[in-house]
């Protein structure tokens, strides 16, 4: 059984979390429908996700080599708060995240007790982060532990790039 509390419960955080809430029923409902049509839902649902995050990346994110520059655009406090999430380092060399809380599980958790789909489903969200990471190469992005494969946070490690 996947567990949750929620930290931050104020006004404008449980908005935020409602807002990410409706991209995780979206998902959900778009995974489920393409199993109905028999495409190869898991790979569709990568594909679609990762577009999004390039988009996102492209059109959200002003480029920069700094990682702490970074840092602020891809976690910005509403979003922190939104996520439980702290940032626990941060240097011009590495970004550590760790939320408790996900908003997406939430509703995940509201559609379904399958806690396999869960976590597939919070795996190719992700590919929505990384999909926003292909836009910066010279940061590489690590995805350590997550809530739904029973780690109990969600931990996002983010690197400057050796190459």
């Amino acid at each position: 059984m996947i567990e949750m509390k929620k930290k931050y419960h104020d006004k404008q955080t449980e908005l935020v979390r409602s807002g990410i809430e409706q991209r995780g029923l979206w998902l959900y409902n778009f995974m489920e429908e393409a199993k109905k049509l028999g495409l190869d839902y898991e790979q569709f649902g990568r594909n679609v996700i990762f577009e999004c995050g390039c988009g996102k990346g492209k059109m959200n994110f002003k480029q920069t080599d700094s990682l702490v520059n970074f840092a602020y655009q891809y976690q910005p406090e509403s979003g922190r708060k939104a996520f439980d999430g702290k940032i626990l380092e941060l240097n011009e060399d590495k970004l550590v995240v760790e939320s408790t809380y996900c908003p997406l599980v939430e509703m995940w958790l509201k559609l379904t007790n399958d806690a396999e789909l869960v976590n597939q489903l919070c795996d190719i969200a992700m590919d929505g982060d990384r999909g926003i990471m292909s836009c910066f190469p010279q940061f590489e992005f690590h995805l350590k532990n997550t809530i739904p494969a029973g780690d109990g946070k969600c931990r996002v490690e983010v690197y400057k790039s050796e190459k």
